[in-house]
């Protein structure tokens, strides 16, 4: 049985890596979105990398409508700098350029893509193409519930859009069952928004909390005692699955 895993979306300081107590986190999510108020930058990825990153852990980047060839640079430099594996390194990718992801860019990192639950012909790229261009590399969706967008969903609905989006969406001709044998991701930013029937349908393991407000004094100044309480009721849902 595969362990569930827990990791941490929004990471723009060493500093607090250090200060999470009883929290193994498998994976560290850099968001390199400019826009986004979690941005952080390339070299401050590598610091962070440099002075905190532990044997096993996965790195993630997430970036949104960004250029090939600076997806390739980062990647680059952390294989290079921080002598990371590109095996352990995943790119999440939100946006119409993803088909110009090619081998040359990721160089043996893996891929996920957002699930777009709200209008499904918001994807651009059909299953078949991800599976034919990027093979066992493309590890499947992550899950965004920012305001609470899954919670309180039950079965029966998950079953009624996954119809939806089998006959709307950019499924093309391959079968659905792709979508349950990948390994899924969930954002989540309030333990209390645990959408366990979502989990439960698509079977995540992989769940990730997300920095915001509710965990901050003020901007990017993190209270422990929040984050800490957030990362433990996390764990508590987990476990009533698991």
């Amino acid at each position: 049985m595969v362990r569930e895993k827990i990791g941490l979306l929004g990471v723009y300081d060493q500093r607090f890596l250090q200060k999470l107590k009883n929290v193994e986190l498998d994976i560290l999510v850099f968001d390199c979105r400019p826009k986004s108020l979690q941005f952080v930058q390339g070299y401050k990825i590598l610091e962070i990398l440099n002075l905190t990153k532990k044997i096993g852990q996965r790195i993630i980047l997430l970036f949104e409508n960004e250029k090939p060839q600076v997806i390739h640079y980062l990647v680059n430099s952390i294989f290079q700098d921080a002598h990371i594996d590109r095996r352990e390194i995943e790119i999440w990718y939100i946006g119409n350029l993803l088909p110009m992801l090619g081998d040359d860019v990721l160089e043996g990192c893996s891929l996920k893509i957002p699930f777009h639950f709200e209008n499904p012909k918001d994807v651009t790229i059909s299953l078949e193409q991800l599976q034919k261009i990027y093979g066992e590399r493309w590890k499947g969706f992550f899950f965004w519930n920012d305001g609470d967008v899954f919670s309180g969903i039950q079965t029966t609905t998950l079953s009624h859009m996954m119809q939806s989006f089998q006959k709307n969406g950019n499924l093309g001709t391959l079968n659905s069952q792709l979508i349950y044998d990948k390994e899924h991701s969930l954002v989540l930013f309030a333990a209390s928004s645990f959408p366990h029937a979502m989990v439960n349908f698509f079977d995540i393991k992989e769940f990730i909390f997300g920095i915001n407000q509710d965990v901050e004094v003020c901007y990017r100044n993190l209270d422990f005692d929040k984050l800490n309480e957030s990362f433990y009721n996390l764990k508590k849902e987990i476990h009533q699955i698991f």
